[in-house]
């Protein structure tokens, strides 16, 4: 039963919980529970630089995200007689545990798998919802940072042409170079657009939260 990973969810052993995950779901391969910690257990240990559980927690995050959002029961209670999901620490309603296994995956896309494009849909998702994340700051950094780093082979591009359109031998050349400059800026905009947007969504939520977020609105201020 789920009794025999309780000391490892405790300690955040995570081979240990992956481990005893797959031997429960070997037998009750429908046990929703069990997949939440397998799925928390990568974005815990990614926080301390080890990435190497990333596949497996995004796997099961995924599985269990499939249970969960599809109405599967979990069977579980408080003490008030409300239903919750997932095992131990890792207990909590239903609405709560998809949205962390959702900020689990998008995070261990992102930083543990360096799938920026992969993780961007998960982060607005996370963004358009009513949980905590909707006023996370840091997912706003990140998506900003994102449309920075995407933009900047196009501010390249844009120099580029420009320095072909200075030695251009006809004005027939010229005129198409400047077309062609004119679609590049205006892709720029549009990616500066995003990020501006993401920032100071980033930048207000920062301010919400107090001197602890301090650091963080200087930086995405800067």
């Amino acid at each position: 039963g789920n009794s025999a990973v309780g000391c490892y969810l405790t300690a955040d052993n995570a081979d240990e919980i992956l481990a005893a995950g797959k031997l429960i779901l070997a037998q009750q391969p429908d046990n929703v529970n069990i997949k939440v910690p397998m799925g928390m257990i990568g974005l815990v240990k990614s926080y301390a630089k080890e990435n190497k559980y990333a596949d497996d927690s995004i796997r099961f995050a995924q599985m269990a995200l499939t249970d969960l959002e599809g109405g599967k029961p979990c069977n579980r209670k408080d003490k008030a007689g409300n239903e919750t999901c997932g095992v131990l620490k890792w207990e909590m309603p239903r609405a709560d545990v998809i949205n962390e296994l959702t900020y689990a995956t998008a995070y261990l896309k992102y930083y543990a798998k360096g799938d920026k494009k992969g993780a961007l849909p998960t982060y607005y998702k996370l963004s358009q919802g009513t949980s905590k994340y909707k006023e996370e700051p840091r997912i706003y950094a990140t998506m900003g940072a994102y449309y920075i780093e995407e933009s900047s082979p196009i501010r390249k591009e844009i120099v580029a042409l420009i320095e072909k359109q200075k030695i251009a031998a006809t004005d027939e050349e010229k005129l198409k170079l400047e077309d062609e400059i004119k679609a590049k800026v205006a892709l720029l905009n549009g990616y500066n657009e995003r990020a501006l947007d993401a920032f100071g969504r980033a930048y207000k939520f920062a301010e919400k939260k107090g001197a602890a977020e301090a650091a963080l609105k200087a930086e995405t201020y800067k």
